[in-house]
């Protein structure tokens, strides 16, 4: 899964609140306290209003903070003594037990503030773990869908906003830092982010708001730090300084960014390396086939060629025919080797130009069996008689596949030929009595220039014929495979070869 694929799912950011908003609060509440327990007065004792207070002191600090509570614990203490202890309406004592009943109040009131505000805190801390640890794990599932290092950056860069407003990714270049994503795009880090960066790749440690390092700078960046060492940074542009439980997740996300990068590089790596290697065997099998199958017909023919123009009166009407017709057959031999490398070009370049008709398979088999060279024993079995496909091209396919098992099956066996029908499919089968493929390169034997060992040996050619049969037969929409040994064939005799096309029936 790409980058894209998954959707942010930071919580929406709440709405911010006037600083002056909870004191109000605490105000109003405060008031109505007394309002009430005034028009109660005879009811509720004067201790029993404390308790009320007190509770409403203890909400106030949970809800608001330490702060808002020790307002509160302030003003509920000059409430309590001003409007429910003789001498009411004034801030004097009468009885002394009040005076420690004011004291003792005070005190709980200042304690119950202090505590309810830790709680608050230590609530907002374990909700700020909980979400950091949430968004750690909706990483990290993010991540492993990341093909490739861009998917990689992207992941980090919007999950680093989504934890702290924006976020950016710099990767070390030969040329120095490079961005290479930053989420969202707008506002573009500035040149003191940039200084902020430099200076956290430099030192490998966290540099920007909150650090001890250009703590005036609007951008905290954290080292990304590989096992082959300081691969980039990772910066945020949070509203204020992260807390800590903000901060840990943020350098957890920096730690398994720098994994991925380091991982999808390698993996590149060894892709690019694959792929030479992938590439040199391909150069080595064309220059092979080049120098069989060009160079070799050359030779015979400039010889032959040679012999005509040097001798050519001295020889007699025979010899002369025979050379021009090994010259004929050769030059034959090299145009049927352009001709593949030209299938095979137009093939992997897309080129092809399918036409997909109905086509009675009898009469294209009958097309490809008197263009394969020699006597060709064959044995129709077709149960289905027409298929969907470009005729030219299934022609082409057959040929090559005839060719093939011509070329590997014992003089005069036997070559079968089968249609079938499979639900919506037509299975066109080539069967020859030769020697077969080892298990071990069935699944090879389509590809470009590969030439199976049948046996003791190799046997000569290009090793186009099946890779364009292939080519054409998915080209018309089709599937292509092998299979060996027959399973009709006797256990004691040669394992012998079925490839089988399936197109769609018509």
């Amino acid at each position: 899964m790409s980058a894209q694929d998954a959707p942010n799912t930071a919580p929406p950011p709440e709405p911010r609140q006037s600083d002056w908003e909870p004191y109000l609060l605490s105000a109003a509440l405060l008031t109505l306290t007394t309002m009430l327990g005034t028009a109660l007065g005879r009811i509720l004792p004067p201790e029993a209003m404390g308790l009320i207070f007190t509770g409403l002191i203890a909400a106030m600090a949970s809800h608001a903070g330490r702060a808002v509570g020790l307002f509160t614990a302030l003003v509920a203490f000059l409430l309590w003594n001003f409007y429910f202890l003789p001498p009411l309406h004034t801030f004097s004592v009468a009885n002394p037990q009040d005076v420690v009943a004011l004291v003792v109040f005070w005190l709980v009131g200042l304690l119950t503030g202090q505590l309810a505000g830790r709680v608050r805190q230590e609530a907002a801390a374990a909700a700020a773990r909980v979400e950091a640890l949430r968004r750690i794990s909706v990483f990290a599932q993010r991540l492993s869908r990341a093909a490739t290092l861009t998917d990689v950056l992207s992941v980090a860069a919007e999950e680093a906003a989504a934890l702290a407003g924006q976020g950016a990714i710099w990767l070390a270049t030969p040329g120095g830092l490079q961005l290479e994503a930053c989420r969202p795009a707008a506002p573009a880090p500035d040149d003191a982010a940039r200084e902020a960066a430099r200076a956290c790749l430099e030192s490998g440690a966290e540099t920007g708001l909150g650090t001890a390092r250009l703590a005036g700078h609007a951008w905290r960046c954290l080292p990304l730090a590989g096992n082959a060492g300081r691969l980039g940074v990772l910066g945020v542009r949070p509203a204020t300084a992260p807390l800590a439980p903000q901060a840990q997740a943020l350098g957890a996300l920096a730690g398994q960014t720098a994994l991925a990068v380091e991982r999808a590089r390698l993996s590149l790596q060894a892709a690019r390396a694959q792929a030479q290697e992938d590439n040199q065997q391909l150069r080595n099998a064309l220059l092979s086939s080049l120098s069989h199958d060009l160079r070799t017909p050359l030779t015979s023919i400039r010889g032959a060629a040679e012999t005509l123009t040097q001798a050519g009166d001295a020889l007699d009407e025979a010899t002369r025919a025979d050379l021009l017709a090994s010259i004929t057959q050769d030059s034959a031999r090299m145009a049927r080797f352009l001709s593949n490398l030209m299938d095979v070009a137009r093939a992997e370049a897309g080129g092809l130009k399918v036409r997909q008709e109905r086509v009675r398979l009898e009469e294209v088999i009958e097309a490809a069996i008197g263009r394969v060279n020699g006597t060709l024993p064959t044995r129709l079995d077709l149960a289905a008689a027409h298929v969907r496909a470009d005729p030219g091209l299934l022609e082409q396919v057959l040929v090559n596949l005839l060719e093939n098992a011509v070329k590997y099956a014992p003089p005069a066996s036997l070559i079968r030929i089968s249609a079938s029908r499979r639900a919506d499919k037509i299975c066109l089968e080539v069967a020859d009595e030769g020697v077969g493929i080892a298990p071990h390169e069935l699944a090879s034997v389509f590809d470009s220039f590969f030439r199976a060992s049948r046996g003791d040996r190799v046997a000569p050619g290009t090793g186009l014929g099946l890779a364009i049969a292939k080519a054409f037969t998915e080209a018309m929409g089709g599937r292509i495979s092998a299979q060996s040994p027959r399973a009709d064939l006797p256990a004691d005799g040669l394992p012998g070869t079925i490839i089988a096309v399936e197109l769609p029936a018509a």
